[in-house]
C-alpha cells in the first residue's frame, strides 16, 4: 500500500538553509565513509569525536555533544566518524 503523505515542498530547491531530507544512525568505523557527507551530526552524549571532515582531514574534536543524556545538533561536514578516538554515544548524520 503506497504513502498517502504529500510534500507539498517537493517542488522547491534545497538550500543550507533548509531543514535535513536524510539522516542515518552512524556506526564509528575506521574504514567505512557515511553513505553521504554530512550538513550536521545529532549527538547524544558527551566525549571525543574523531572524524574525517568532507576537505579530507582528520580532526578530533575533545569534549563534544551534551552532558547528562541530553542531545545536540552540531553544524559539521564530516564523511567518516571513526571508531578509533571516538568516545560511545548515539550520532546521526543529517543532510
Amino acid at each position: 500500500m503506497g504513502s498517502l503523505v504529500t510534500d507539498q515542498f517537493a517542488s522547491f530547491a534545497s538550500g543550507l538553509e533548509s531543514p535535513f531530507t536524510h539522516g542515518i544512525v552512524v556506526v564509528p568505523s575506521d574504514t567505512n565513509d557515511l553513505p553521504a557527507v554530512s550538513r550536521a551530526l545529532y549527538i547524544r552524549g558527551y566525549g571525543n569525536l574523531t572524524c574525517v571532515m568532507a576537505g579530507g582531514e582528520t580532526v578530533t574534536l575533545p569534549g563534544i555533544g551534551a552532558p547528562h543524556g541530553f542531545a545536540k545538533t552540531f553544524p559539521l561536514r564530516v564523511k567518516r566518524i571513526l571508531a578509533t578516538g571516538t568516545d560511545p554515544m548515539s550520532i546521526v548524520a543529517l543532510w
